[in-house]
């Protein structure tokens, strides 16, 4: 027999609810207003070992969702914790029934909204070897993605000299406004509901190339099912099983693996014993690689062999800058995604148009655009792999590229 227990809650921004499920009751229906934001999270923490779940919710607590089913977090361990899901601001009642087991903790979630001026990368300390040509990418710090400082770090945060670069994926939506909300969303997940110090990951990345501050350089993680040590974890943000992360997600990711990699002299198309986990592993691992578990996800999983490709690639790239050629910043020319599958954008600091030229390593040209002007997109499309240099105008700019 179902049983229905029945309140309401307001919550505002970056705030939660949860509310306890006994163990000899089958269903609740709540009602829970969570004040204004992009969406809500709702996930839930078994006492006991997990049972089957579903959640369905409704505007009026007359017309329901289809029930789906709640399934365990992959990346929290042995601890019944569910994936969490997002419901619409609309939304008001929610439905859960189960098969059984102990209490669980129903945990709602609204974490506000993110102010534009806190959506964009910006350049952060780099504690790289001097000796390493390649920076670390511009990062957004979590006083940025978490304004008000409400995602603390973790108070005993463990330091790790990185052996291995491991790469996941969130296991979330692939879809977001505002993906700093999904930032602190897995905070949430990773603290409230897993128990744990701090958000699991190093670096997270999303669709649009951004890359969010986690634990930061050489902490230890908790993201490889217990066998932390020596590894730096990135969380690429969406569910990779069909479908491929964006380009722009995967460029910011060699950028960002070939920083750690020259920093720790670790050859992206190498191996090496992971002692932590007694299992050697391609210095480029992925999730599955050393635990239980999908991740990264059956559609970008075999794309690693690409990943690590990609990452050589710029660390190639980051240190063969002819030492006489003008640098971006002193022409105030760049280019962006590098390394990239294929298209540019042309960054300059002038306004007119300009010639451009891309050069192989023959010295070849191989494309030639007569006027760009600042901000346009210049396809690659059809080109192989490999080195290039883009020549702009007549000042002799000359601004490595990798194509992958």
């Amino acid at each position: 027999m179902f049983c229905l227990f029945l309140s309401t809650w307001s919550l505002g921004a970056q705030a939660r609810f949860v509310v306890e499920l006994p163990a000899n009751e089958r269903s609740l229906t709540q009602t829970v207003q969570l004040g204004e934001g992009p969406f809500y999270a709702f996930y839930v923490v078994a006492e006991e070992a997990w049972s089957e779940l579903t959640l369905e919710h409704s505007p009026d607590g007359v017309r329901w969702t289809t029930a789906r089913e709640l399934f365990p977090d992959p990346h929290a361990g042995d601890r019944p914790v569910s994936t969490w899901v997002s419901v619409p601001v609309g939304e008001r009642w929610y439905r859960i029934r189960r098969s059984g087991g102990g209490a669980l903790r129903l945990h709602w979630y609204n974490p506000g909204h993110t102010p534009e001026s806190a959506r964009t990368s910006v350049a952060i300390a780099d504690s790289a070897s001097p000796a390493c040509p390649c920076a670390l990418p511009e990062v957004l710090p979590r006083t940025e993605w978490c304004p008000g400082g409400d995602c603390p770090r973790a108070s005993s945060a463990a330091a790790t000299e990185v052996t291995h670069l491991i790469v996941h994926h969130s296991a979330g939506t692939n879809n977001a406004d505002d993906w700093a909300a999904i930032v602190r969303v897995i905070y949430e997940l990773h603290v409230t509901g897993n128990g744990w110090g701090d958000v699991g990951y190093n670096y997270l990345i999303d669709p649009n190339g951004v890359i969010y501050e986690g634990r930061g350089n050489d902490v230890r993680g908790a993201h490889f099912c217990g066998k932390n040590t020596g590894t730096m974890g990135v969380c690429m943000l969406g569910t990779f099983t069909s479908v491929a992360p964006s380009d722009a997600a995967r460029a910011a990711l060699a950028t960002l693996l070939a920083w750690k990699s020259c920093d720790r002299d670790l050859n992206p198309l190498g191996s090496a014993y992971h002692a932590a986990s007694g299992i050697t592993l391609p210095h480029i691992s992925g999730h599955r690689q050393g635990c239980a578990t999908a991740c990264p996800g059956d559609a970008f999983y075999p794309l690693l062999p690409q990943v690590r490709q990609a990452t050589a690639a710029a660390i190639d790239a980051c240190a063969t800058v002819d030492a006489g050629d003008p640098t971006p910043e002193e022409e105030g020319w760049q280019v962006f995604p590098n390394p990239t599958r294929a298209s540019l954008t042309l960054r300059g600091s002038g306004t007119g148009a300009t010639l451009v030229e891309l050069i192989d390593l023959t010295g070849r040209r191989v494309r030639r655009w007569a006027k760009v002007d600042p901000g346009e997109t210049l396809s690659l499309a059809g080109l192989p792999a490999g080195h290039y240099r883009l020549r702009v105008g007549n000042a002799g700019v000359v601004l490595p590229v990798v194509v992958y």
